[in-house]
């Protein structure tokens, strides 16, 4: 393997620990509250879109 991919590998690891350790003690709570809430607005989720809106948000 090559270096570069080995770095990558554990920068990854590195990161995930970190925003899992964030995740687990809560101190993003805010940040995660407010993310989802954009995200899943229940007056954006149900609003109907045309045809071809459709088959983009299927293949996202």
């Amino acid at each position: 393997m090559k270096r570069s991919l080995i770095t990558a590998g554990i920068i990854g690891v590195v990161v995930t620990v970190i925003v899992g350790a964030l995740h687990a003690s809560k101190l993003m709570l805010g940040l995660e509250t407010t993310a989802g809430e954009l995200v899943s607005r229940y007056a954006s989720a149900t609003r109907v879109v045309s045809e071809k809106w459709q088959y983009v948000f299927v293949l996202l």
